[in-house]
Order: C-alpha cells, then structure tokens, then sequence
C-alpha cells in the first residue's frame, strides 16, 4: 500500500504542477545500470526559458548587460533517452526530441513573435564517485543539449514587420549531489544537489536581403533540485524532480524502461 499511495503521488505532482520552467531533466546523480545494461525512457518538458539578447548585431558591446534585450522561449518537448551502463558506476546516455517552441522579444521597436517545430539532441553522463554507506551514494551528472529553430517572425510595429528568424543554442548542465534509497523502500530513490545551468547561442533574421545575428546568452546560474525515482516493476520506474535557479524552476516527469537480459 506505501509504494502504491507513492506512485500515485509521484505521477499527481508531476502532470499537475502549475509551472515547468526551462530545464532539462536529469534524474540520480548516480548511476541506476550495471555495466553491459540498456534503458529506454521517455520524457516530457513544457519550458519556459527568459534568455538575453544582445541589441547591438554581433556581440554583447555592454558586459554589464545594459544593452540587452531579453527574449522569452515557450518550448513544449516530448523526448525519447537511450542509457547504457559503461561500468557498474559509470552510465552514458543520448536523447532526441521533438519541440514545438513559440518566441517573443517584447520592447524595442515593438514585441516580435516567431514559432517553430523541430528536432533536438542531447547528450549526458554520470558516475558514482563516493559510497558513503550501501543506502546513500553521491554522484556526477553533465549533460548538453542542442536546439535550433527556424521560421516566420512578425512584428507589425517595426520597420521590418515581417521576415525570417533562427534561433541556435546549446544548454550545460552539470550537478552533483547524494542519491538514497531508504533500507524498508527499495523501490524507492530519492536524490537531489546543485547544479550549474548555462545557455548560449544566436538569434539570427532575414527581411528583404538583410541579415542580422545577434548573441543569445544566459547568466551562468546555480540552482538546487530534488526528485525521486520509484519502481513499478522489476523493468519499469517513474521519476518527478523539481528544479530552481534565480532564473528558472521546474516540474519534469520520466518514465524508464530496463529490459530484463538486455
């Protein structure tokens, strides 16, 4: 009855919450594979990412950020992860994904608007890099992702009131913290720490032959999460982590798979 009243309490606060702002997920910082062994997993991520974007084309001219810009990037992703066990502590993963994503840059000569679908790629790893008692072990996990988008822009106010956008950039995520699993649960892990969350990349659009690019960036940001991870069944777990940085937070829900004999 504990694990079912769990689950059900995991999956609750995972499709309900109110707000899922712009992260990746990340899950243990430890390793859950043993060596030679696969996984399959599938995720969902509604982000909501406040990036800033240099007014001058070409570079960031003010470091104190007083000629920035912010743009706004709502991002619905729906990805597939592939995880490999490299050793008993050390598991690789890649993930590809399929985003629908919706900009705005209010200010200036007027608010731009742009959408777009695409496909995104990530990459990531793990390692267990202290046992502290058979319950409680501290990792590392890194991670990278990349996205870009592409489409129409309006923006009825300005002088170019319509025209082409692209919008590149690669995110870094890299935590460290303890993953526990309580001795009377062991289908249940719960895991947490601090993490670093980094965002760069290029907002570029065309009108009529001309062309600006224009740096996209994010402060380097340091946040704190916690989640838990419970088994289904002997193949199957299901995990909800929650997120927060100055600039962001999150709600994330993930879904693993590990064949049995694979």
């Amino acid at each position: 009855m504990k694990r079912e009243m769990v689950l059900v309490s995991l999956v609750v606060v995972g499709f309900c919450a109110s707000s899922v702002l712009a992260l990746t997920p990340m899950g243990p910082t430890t390793p859950s594979l043993k060596k030679g062994q696969w996984a399959f997993g599938v995720d969902y991520s509604d982000v909501d990412m406040k990036l800033s974007r240099s007014a001058i084309s070409g570079s960031f001219a003010d470091p104190d950020y007083r000629s920035l810009m912010h743009m706004d990037l709502d991002i619905n992703l729906y990805s597939v992860v592939i995880r490999r066990g490299i050793t008993d502590s050390w598991e690789a993963s890649a993930r590809i994904g399929f985003a629908d994503m919706e900009y705005e840059r209010p200010g200036g000569d007027g608010e731009w608007k742009g959408d777009d679908e695409d496909f995104t790629l990530g990459l990531g790893t793990k390692a267990t890099v202290w046992e502290q008692t058979p319950a409680l072990k501290w990792g590392i996990l890194g991670q990278v992702n990349w996205a870009e988008f592409g489409g129409g822009r309006e923006n009825p106010s300005a002088s170019y009131p319509i025209g082409k956008f692209e919008i590149e950039y690669t995110e870094w995520q890299i935590a460290v913290g303890p993953t526990w699993t309580p001795p009377e649960w062991d289908w249940l892990t719960v895991y947490g720490g601090v993490f670093y969350h980094d965002v760069d990349g290029y907002h570029t659009f065309w009108h009529e032959g001309d062309y600006r690019e224009y740096p996209l960036r994010e402060r380097d940001d340091l946040g704190l999460y916690v989640g838990g991870q419970a088994a289904v069944s002997e193949s199957l777990t299901v995990n909800v982590e929650y997120m927060d940085t100055d600039e962001a937070n999150a709600f994330v829900v993930g879904v693993l798979w590990i064949p049995s004999g694979v």
